[in-house]
C-alpha cells in the first residue's frame, strides 16, 4: 500500500503529480489541515482521484498563548498518532518534511521509500538542513520531561535516505535523490484558460512570520506601485495576513483586495482565467507559476534587500539566488534602490 499525507491544497497538487509519476494513483490519502475539506475534495474531483481519502481537521497553533497552544499541540499529537495507526505500513510514503509532526510520521510509519513533497520554498531549507548533523542531547530526563515528551513531543530523527519530488533545483546530500516535478497534469488542466489584463500581486505573511517589519513590507509594495502603476492590480491576500495598515494603504491607492480559496496556481485552473502577470516576493507560487505557465504570462519576483530582512532569515538570499538563475523572457527578479 502507498500512503499520502498532505496539509495544504498545493501539497495535494504536488502529491497528485508525484503519485502519477511513481504510478501510485491507488494510494490512500490522509488530509490533515485547517483548510476547508471541500477545497481538497473539489481538487480531487477535478483530477479524477479514485483512491481512498480521509480528512482530519487541524487547529492552527499560536504560541503567544501557551496554555491554549499546549492543549492544541496535545490534540494534534493524538490526531497524528491516529493517522499513523490507521496507515500501518507503506511501500511509498509521500509527505512534506519541514514540520516536526510530519517528521514524526516519517519515523513511525514503516516504509520502503520516503518521497518528500514541496511545502513551498521550505524544500530548499530541508535539503540544506540534511547536510547538518542532528544535535545531541545530553540532558538527564526527568519524569516530568518524559511525560511531556509523550504528550507533546515528536520524533524528528533524520531518515537515512529521502527522495525529493520538487520543482526546485538544489544540492542534495549523498544517499538522497531529487526528481523534478514538471507539473504535467496541472499544466494539462490549464490549456484552455482565457487571458485578462489583471495583475495579481500575491501577498505573503512576511510580517506575521518575522521576515520584515510592517513598514518595510509596505515600502516595497509602494515601490512596485510607483514603478509599475496600480491600474489593474489585484492584491491577493494570504490567509495569515492581518495588517490593518496594509488594508488602509491598498484602499488609499484604489487597489482591489481579494482572497482565494485555492493557491493562485490552482485558482486559475478553477476559474479558467489567466491574469496578465503574477507578482510577489519569494513565494513558492512565483516559481510554480514560472514552471507551470511557461511563456503564457509574466512572472515577477520583488527582491528584498538582505539588509531589510530581520535577523535569522539568511536562507532568503539563497532563494533569490536560485530565482535569479531562472530568469528569462517571462520571468524576472526586480530590484528597487
Amino acid at each position: 500500500m502507498n500512503i499520502i499525507i498532505v496539509e495544504t491544497p498545493m501539497e495535494l497538487i504536488n502529491a497528485i503529480e508525484a503519485a502519477n509519476y511513481f504510478n501510485c494513483t491507488d494510494s490512500t490519502l490522509y488530509i490533515h489541515s485547517f483548510y476547508d475539506k471541500n477545497i481538497f475534495f473539489t481538487l480531487l474531483d477535478r483530477f479524477g482521484w479514485r483512491g481512498e481519502r480521509y480528512f482530519f481537521l487541524d487547529d492552527a497553533i499560536d504560541w503567544s498563548k501557551p496554555s491554549e497552544s499546549y492543549w492544541r499541540q496535545f490534540l494534534r499529537k493524538r490526531r497524528i498518532e491516529k493517522i499513523i495507526r490507521h496507515a500501518g505500513e507503506a511501500n511509498y510514503l509521500f509527505i512534506d518534511y519541514v514540520r516536526y509532526h510530519m517528521r514524526h510520521v516519517a519515523n513511525n510509519v514503516k516504509h520502503n521509500r520516503l518521497i518528500l513533497l514541496d511545502g513551498g520554498t521550505d524544500a530548499l531549507r530541508v535539503a540544506a538542513m540534511r547536510f547538518q548533523p542532528m544535535p545531541e542531547s545530553y540532558s538527564v530526563k526527568t519524569l516530568r520531561s518524559i511525560i511531556a515528551e509523550k504528550l507533546f513531543g515528536w520524533n524528528i530523527n533524520e531518515i537515512p535516505s529521502v527522495t525529493f519530488y520538487s520543482s526546485y533545483d538544489f544540492e542534495i546530500r549523498d544517499g538522497d535523490y531529487l526528481i523534478k516535478n514538471e507539473y504535467e497534469l496541472t499544466r494539462a488542466k490549464l490549456m484552455n484558460c482565457a487571458k485578462s489584463t489583471i495583475v495579481y500581486f500575491l501577498g505573503q505573511p512576511l510580517v506575521e512570520d518575522g521576515y520584515v517589519s510592517n513598514d518595510t513590507y509596505l515600502n516595497y509594495i509602494e515601490k512596485f506601485v510607483t514603478e509599475y502603476g496600480h491600474d489593474d492590480i489585484v492584491y491577493v491576500a494570504h490567509p495569515r495576513e492581518s495588517s490593518k495598515s496594509l488594508n488602509s494603504y491598498l484602499k488609499s491607492k484604489g487597489i482591489t483586495k481579494c482572497s482565494f480559496d485555492y493557491p493562485v496556481e490552482i485558482q486559475m485552473m478553477m476559474s479558467g482565467v489567466f491574469p496578465r502577470a503574477v507578482v510577489s516576493f519569494f513565494s513558492s507560487a512565483i516559481d510554480n507559476c514560472r514552471l507551470i505557465f511557461g511563456g503564457t504570462l509574466d512572472v515577477l519576483s520583488i527582491y528584498i534587500n538582505e539588509n531589510d530582512l530581520l535577523p535569522g532569515h539568511e536562507h532568503v538570499e539563497d532563494i533569490y539566488r536560485y530565482l535569479k538563475e531562472k530568469q528569462n523572457e517571462n520571468f524576472s527578479v526586480i530590484s528597487f534602490n
